[in-house]
């Protein structure tokens, strides 16, 4: 037989091997993942029991294990990429080769968030707080896991200059949480950066609340009301108050009404004693709020920092004009089977507390069958020059009537009263 080429029956007299067991989970040292590995290797003996395979080398990974007396194997796989894991077994003049099944450790990078808790202020430039957190990663099987040894870019973002401190770096502990004491620069907020690592890590970021550093501006007893003439009326006071206790007036500060809803904006000077007042038409239905953004004269005696903002709750105002049905009715009634039913009514709305037709408005009629607590659109009609709203239905069943105006950019919604109609 020629010199290299194998017996045809060179593993007849080979044990079969094979992995009775082997498990992998993710861990993280130092900032990377590792797999920490486990399992053993058994063969089947002559007379047909298995047996743990003592002193074998089985490869998982880059890494090499060798077997106890057992069979048992375990070890660790350092600076992890994507991918799964198995472990082999070349084999031996007795033994055959063997391969476990794979198991998966990371299908791709991983998730990663961080939290950032930092002192509600005031606070004072200079004055040193401690920001904190911590940094932790999503595990494909065991869920969201601390993560030690992350590198974390601690940032603080500038308000005034509009610029960024160079940031500090911290890492996180054997539990992922970091701690930093902190010097206060100037008005703004904090920011938390993990950098993602090529293959391994997706790249966290988090910020802290805005803060303003000294003394702060805020209004005081806002009320944001909708006068009879549909005008909106905003008035206040803007003061600055001290760390102390103490409060002074921000004078001939420039106030804002705003709309988010519409983009509306105006815009008052508050008087020596920073009180303030707006009438003002407006959207016709929206929230509104008061806002300072810093700015005041030079002549103010109360010094105010550009960067110093101040912002009132919400309020939703709806300025369109009040409607009303009047004269809804649904007849004749009672009605025979498949006979004509008539619907009308008439559409108002209040102008300065003058009722007035609405006319060529859009609206549905709705009908509910007796029994049923279900209402269905029956159909869409539109109003005459008169504002009278007609339709001629067919009546097929008992039940309740009634018109529904959805409103529109000039008048609010409204529904009719129900009418019930008996069908014989």
């Amino acid at each position: 037989m020629p010199l290299g080429v194998p017996h045809a029956n060179a593993d007849v007299d080979r044990s079969a091997t094979r992995f009775s067991d082997f498990a992998a989970d993710l861990e993280v040292a130092a900032g990377m993942p590792q797999a920490r590995y486990r399992g053993r290797l058994v063969f089947t003996g002559s007379n047909g029991s298995e047996q743990g395979l003592a002193g074998a080398s089985v490869r998982v990974g880059s890494e090499i294990a060798r077997t106890d007396t057992q069979g048992w194997f375990a070890g660790l796989v350092p600076n992890l990429r994507a991918g799964e894991f198995k472990a082999m077994y070349a084999g031996a003049a007795e033994h055959s080769a063997s391969a476990s099944a794979p198991v998966p450790i990371m299908p791709g990078p991983l998730k990663t968030r961080v939290s950032v808790n930092v002192p509600r202020g005031p606070f004072e430039v200079g004055q040193r707080v401690t920001v904190s957190g911590r940094l932790e990663y999503e595990d494909p099987r065991n869920g969201w896991r601390n993560l030690p040894g992350g590198a974390l870019d601690v940032g603080f973002y500038k308000f005034r200059s509009n610029s960024h401190v160079d940031p500090v770096k911290v890492t996180t502990g054997v539990d992922g949480a970091y701690r930093l004491d902190y010097r206060i620069p100037a008005s703004g907020n904090f920011n938390i950066m993990f950098r993602e690592w090529w293959a391994t890590w997706e790249r966290a970021y988090e910020q802290s609340d805005s803060e303003d550093a000294g003394d702060l501006t805020a209004f005081r007893d806002v009320k944001i009301k909708l006068r009879k003439d549909r005008r909106v009326e905003a008035k206040g006071r803007l003061v600055r108050p001290r760390k102390s206790g103490s409060t002074y007036s921000v004078a001939n500060g420039i106030v804002w009404l705003e709309s988010a809803t519409d983009f509306y904006a105006a815009s008052v000077r508050t008087d020596k004693n920073g009180y303030f007042l707006f009438r003002s038409h407006s959207p016709v239905r929206a929230a509104f709020r008061v806002a300072y953004y810093g700015g005041n004269s030079s002549s103010n005696a109360s010094r105010i920092d550009t960067d110093l903002r101040a912002y009132s709750a919400s309020t939703f105002l709806d300025a369109r004009e009040p409607t009303r049905f009047v004269s809804f009715n649904a007849g004749p009634e009672p009605v025979r089977k498949g006979r004509a039913l008539t619907l009308t009514g008439l559409l108002q709305y209040s102008d300065r507390g003058r009722w007035l037709t609405a006319d060529h408005r859009r609206a549905e009629i709705w009908f509910r069958p007796r029994g049923s607590k279900k209402w269905v659109r029956a159909a869409q009609i539109r109003a005459d020059n008169s504002g009278v709203f007609r339709k001629v239905v067919t009546a097929r069943r008992d039940g309740y009537w009634r018109i529904v105006f959805r409103g529109d950019l000039t008048f609010r919604p409204v529904y009719s009263a129900i009418d019930y109609v008996d069908v014989r």
